[in-house]
């Protein structure tokens, strides 16, 4: 369930790389719930790092790459959840994000039907847009979302991680 954080409430953010079977992630989470989750490559981290301490600028961030290796572990190869996530966005944005989470595992669903699920059918665009602000990679799974003509579409971590995302969740269902 998508839904934002208390902002009169500071608590500490936990942050790590883990290595997922679709690369390198760099994995936050604020308490129990996970608040960005975005695959990274050789020498983003520290970019990541700052993106994340500006969206959550009241609280205090630390590294722990253990507490982080341990629900990375559970959340890729269990696909379990053990809190929820917590987002800042936009109205819309937040909209687009609650709309993907209803995507079953394997399936796909273009930007425009989105767009219709949101009562919003004609801001296709600003929907891709949502998707490419999407801080909760794999989790949020914006990956599942594709151009009207059926092709792939966009994806902010590449085309070849959005394949290996598509393939991989067609495998498990």
């Amino acid at each position: 369930m998508v839904r934002k954080s208390h902002i009169d409430k500071t608590s500490t953010i936990r942050y790590g790389v883990y290595i997922s079977p679709f690369g390198p992630c760099f994995v936050a989470m604020r308490g129990t719930d996970i608040c960005r989750i975005s695959f990274i490559e050789k020498g983003e981290e520290k970019a990541e790092l700052q993106l994340l301490e500006q969206q959550w600028s009241a609280e205090e961030v630390i590294r722990d790459d253990v507490k982080i290796g341990i629900l990375a572990k559970k959340l890729f190869e269990q696909g379990s959840l053990s809190g929820d996530v917590v987002v800042r966005g936009t109205n819309f944005q937040t909209k687009v994000w609650k709309a993907l989470l209803a995507i079953p595992e394997g399936e796909v669903i273009t930007y425009r039907e989105i767009a219709q699920k949101i009562g919003s059918p004609h801001a296709v665009r600003a929907v891709g847009t949502a998707c490419g602000k999407n801080p909760i990679a794999f989790v949020i799974p914006c990956h599942r979302v594709i151009a009207s003509d059926g092709g792939l579409g966009g994806y902010r971590w590449g085309l070849e991680r959005k394949k290996l995302l598509l393939a991989w969740e067609a495998r498990q269902a």
